[in-house]
């Protein structure tokens, strides 16, 4: 969709995660003030990387603007299960390593640079000019200082210096350019048959003493794992979140703390009628053109906006009338976000030209920069403060269990007593579901590796935490003939569809092969010849889907060549190349430096990214890296 193109061309940041604010700069990724390492790592430091140091404030503020700059939700458990706070700490690792190299290979940015790099952002310009108060705003509404956002914008001058240092020797060849578009835009056009396994099935007749000997020779195959039964105690989170709500007055003094993380941002809620006329000129632009002022015309004067776009947008928002939502900025290109600003509710701009084509905006809502009140956000902070409580209510309860437990006491009276969940399991296999709890890699992990009788210490699940006691283990073991005789009927089944189907599709390419006509010998299999809509490669076919060995055979075969049987799901195809479209050379020239331009990037990224983790691999091997997982676990759970 066009519109998740123009998100993500606005470049913003290096990063995963993408703060909404300039180019390249990671809001939340801006520095502390670092100390020297000794020999280890201090109490209040999370990481090592050479002689610099992470402390576990600089991870927290990183983290809390990244909760405040990006667009994903403050859900706990989603922000556990994307382990955010570890993939922050890595780009604060790669920053590190980064500055590091950049000082040693004698690197920096003059403060004339970044000037430079900050009158070339646009949100801090009006009329090409730059505005010094705007300036502060919009960094105070993102939580930065002007000399914490300069040193954040130093640190992308010093990497983009290191990045063309390492890449400077890369290109791209004209033959690659020219690959490079064949790939994208050489089409074909094929003609098929296929042969569907399934409907061989009724011709298959399995005799018991057939299956029973297929059983005997294929024995492994219907090996049972390990399975182990366990007796578990949980404390469930869940069960303990609707018992500690929290009061009026300690949601209020959260609510007053944190009233930073609650700061809406100036957003606009806009539609628009998009013509696309990339790569187009001369008659047929001014026609794109044309049209686009006529419908400009027809909403001017009151026509439905929502229907012109349903009717004449060429983006993927026209179903939806052309609403693209609410976007702060930073979220579109300059020339779209602009206006959409400028703009009033219910004001339709004149045609706005961008790299996607011509825009006409509409204006639907707008929301000012405002801080959320109490009321707003109470339910927020009542389930926040509680899963808190929660969450640290079950591990104390888990570990008061697994004290009990020591001390032998049974898991029955030790349920009573701290009134949790007590379950014995059924045989379990490694990995598999464990009931009541659901998937547990963790705890499937511990289990396969206790002795009968052995006690875990808590560990913790998606509800909670939990202690498991081994009870009996089963070894592996080979089912019995009785308990899998349907399994093995259906095994040889398939096995002899799938023969029968290829021999038939064999049968049918080499009598093509040899000279008789495709839909010719497709009759006399009783099979009907279908003609594929043209394609490009990596493209989604009708009935077919998408086959990287179809598109292989498709775009190295000559005109009428039969391909051999292709498997498609559980059908098998035959394949005839009945059209080949070549590129067009004049809009490959047009398009020719585009491409270059972009694979060139794409190379430099790869490289670029390679180099920096070599150097990683190389300091965590030397002991030049390490992390103090003790402190990172703690600093997750006030998460």
């Amino acid at each position: 969709m066009i519109l998740e193109i123009m998100r993500k061309q606005k470049r913003l940041f290096a990063w995963v995660f993408l703060p909404v604010l300039v180019i390249g700069l990671v809001a939340y990724l801006i520095p502390g003030v670092g100390g020297v390492w000794g020999q280890g790592i201090s109490i209040s430091s999370l990481a090592r990387v050479g002689d610099a140091e992470i402390s576990s404030q600089e991870l927290k503020n990183a983290i809390h603007r990244f909760l405040r700059s990006s667009q994903v939700p403050y859900d706990r458990k989603f922000l556990k299960m994307m382990k955010i706070e570890e993939e922050i700490l890595n780009q604060l690792i790669s920053r590190e390593i980064i500055v590091q190299h950049g000082q040693r290979l004698g690197i920096d940015a003059t403060s004339h640079e970044i000037q430079k790099k900050i009158l070339t952002i646009p949100a801090f310009l009006e009329d090409e000019n730059f505005l010094l108060n705007r300036y502060k705003l919009i960094l105070s509404q993102n939580g930065l200082t002007v000399d914490e956002f300069e040193e954040g914008v130093r640190f992308e001058i010093v990497q983009e210096k290191l990045r063309h240092l390492v890449t400077e020797h890369l290109g791209v060849s004209d033959e690659e350019a020219m690959a490079e578009y064949r790939n994208k835009h050489e089409k074909a056009k094929i003609s098929y048959v296929s042969f569907d396994q399934g409907a061989y099935a009724k011709s298959v007749k399995i005799q018991q003493k057939e299956s029973k000997d297929y059983y005997d020779q294929n024995k492994e195959k219907y090996r049972m794992p390990e399975r182990r039964k366990v007796h578990y105690l949980l404390a469930d989170k869940n069960t303990l979140k609707s018992q500690n709500q929290p009061s009026e007055s300690a949601m209020k003094a959260y609510y007053r703390k944190n009233q930073s993380d609650f700061r809406l941002q100036e957003e606009v809620r806009a539609s628009h009628i998009l013509f696309k006329n990339t790569q187009k000129s001369g008659p047929e632009f001014e026609q794109i053109k044309r049209k686009a002022e006529t419908v400009l015309n027809a909403a001017k004067k009151g026509k439905d906006f929502a229907q012109l776009a349903k009717q004449y947008s060429e983006d993927g928002s026209a179903s939806n009338g052309g609403d693209l939502g609410f976007f702060g900025r930073g979220r579109m290109v300059p020339e779209f976000e602009n206006v959409a600003f400028a703009l009033q509710v219910d004001e339709i701009s004149n045609l706005v030209t961008s790299q996607f084509g011509f825009h006409i905006i509409k204006v639907l809502e707008k929301q000012v920069a405002r801080t959320q009140d109490f009321e707003e956000v109470k339910g927020f902070i009542s389930s926040s403060l509680s899963s808190e409580k929660a969450e640290s209510n079950a591990r104390d309860l888990a570990n008061k269990a697994y004290r009990r437990a020591k001390e032998n006491l049974s898991f029955e009276d030790i349920a009573k007593e701290l009134e949790i969940r007590s379950e014995v399991t059924p045989f379990i296999s490694p990995g598999n579901p464990f009931p009541g709890i659901g998937s547990a890699p963790e705890l499937s992990t511990k289990m396969f590796s206790m002795s009968i009788g052995e006690i875990s210490a808590p560990v913790e699940v998606p509800n909670g935490y939990l202690l498991v006691k081994l009870l009996e283990v089963k070894s592996s073991s080979v089912s019995t003939f009785s308990e899998v005789e349907e399994r093995v009927k259906e095994a040889m089944t398939n096995e002899k569809t799938e023969e029968i189907a290829k021999s038939k599709a064999n049968d049918l390419v080499k009598r093509v092969r040899t000279g008789q006509k495709f839909a010719f010998v497709a009759r006399r299999f009783g099979l009907k010849v279908k003609l594929s809509e043209t394609f490009s490669r990596n493209g989604t076919l009708k009935d077919l889907g998408t086959s990287t060995p179809l598109d292989e055979f498709t775009f190295s075969a000559e005109i009428n060549n039969i391909s051999d049987p292709i498997r498609i799901g559980s059908n098998l195809i035959v394949v005839q190349l009945k059209e080949k479209i070549p590129v067009d050379q004049g809009q490959f020239v047009k398009a020719k430096q585009g491409i270059m331009d972009r694979l060139l990037i794409e190379r430099k990224d790869v490289v670029f990214k390679a180099f920096l983790d070599r150097a990683k691999s190389k300091m965590e091997k030397s002991g030049e890296i390490s992390i103090n997982q003790s402190s990172l676990i703690n600093l997750v759970d006030q998460f």
